[in-house]
């Protein structure tokens, strides 16, 4: 309880399956929130058809979302986590996100690559702010941040209301409270020194 909030998050293919485990967590763990993996590149994923291999099922990823959405929704909320799209010839979340939101998702993280791209290459940043703005539901962004000025870029100049950090966090773990500093004051805080 010291460490809340605190979500789980769950990867699968089948609806029913989903739906029937994240009851079973919601019961035991009381998480604060359940969070889908629709966007894991790794092969041990995608070779099961999940992750981001349901990039290329919209349809049954909308479906898993909506049954484990009616199964806990009223006493948990779902969050969903996905990239742009497969490849860069079939990006599906401008798509996918407005139909998440219908089935009643409490918010999305997108990560801004393809799973073509993997964790190279750009994240497309503009691609998720125009998201954000298509929907109500809380758009958070995630890939290739690293500094506090882009965090306050989005939530100054975009839809989007957050940043989720990756690999950053490794090499800068001060990088939070940087993006704190600069949301609350507006100005980009000096890195530390070495000391």
């Amino acid at each position: 309880d010291e460490q809340r909030p605190i979500g789980i998050h769950l990867f699968g293919r089948d609806p029913d399956s989903m739906a029937h485990a994240a009851e079973l967590i919601a019961g035991r763990l009381r998480p604060d929130f359940v969070d889908l993996n629709f966007g894991c590149p790794a092969n041990r994923a995608v070779g099961q058809g999940a992750g981001a291999a349901l990039l290329l099922d919209p349809d049954r990823l909308v479906r898993i979302a909506g049954a484990v959405v009616k199964a806990i929704a009223h006493h948990t909320p779902v969050t969903a986590k996905m990239r742009i799209g497969w490849d860069a010839s079939r990006p599906v979340a401008e798509s996918v996100v407005p139909l998440l939101e219908d089935s009643g998702v409490a918010a999305v993280t997108i990560h801004g690559r393809t799973r073509e791209q993997g964790y190279s290459g750009d994240a497309d940043w503009e691609a998720i702010a125009r998201i954000a703005k298509s929907v109500a539901i809380p758009v958070v962004a995630n890939g290739n941040i690293a500094h506090s000025e882009q965090v306050h870029h989005f939530m100054a100049e975009t839809a989007v209301r957050g940043a989720m950090i990756g690999r950053a966090a490794l090499s800068e773990p001060w990088i939070f409270s940087s993006i704190r500093q600069h949301l609350e004051t507006g100005v980009a805080p000096a890195p530390p020194g070495l000391g």
